[in-house]
């Protein structure tokens, strides 16, 4: 259905167990879902939350996660 398909988390205080997953998919192949389309600087556009490192970070899984879906571990 879609050609490039990405899992992400991200904690989430006021969500019950505190972390919330994502799918994210795309149409276009071969685009890299964990890399920012846009480079945003913290310290000019006043993000708390957000960074370019968040960003690749919510897209690291954790070990019992990627052993349970067969991943290799890189």
């Amino acid at each position: 259905m879609y050609p490039t398909v990405e899992y992400a988390w991200a904690s989430v205080p006021t969500y019950p167990c505190g972390n919330m997953g994502f799918i994210l998919c795309c149409n276009e192949a071969g685009r890299d879902l964990k890399a920012p389309l846009r480079a945003f600087k913290p310290e000019e556009d006043k993000t708390r939350y957000y960074s370019a490192e968040v960003h690749r970070a919510a897209f690291v899984l954790p070990v019992f996660t990627r052993k349970g879906l067969g991943l290799p571990f890189v």
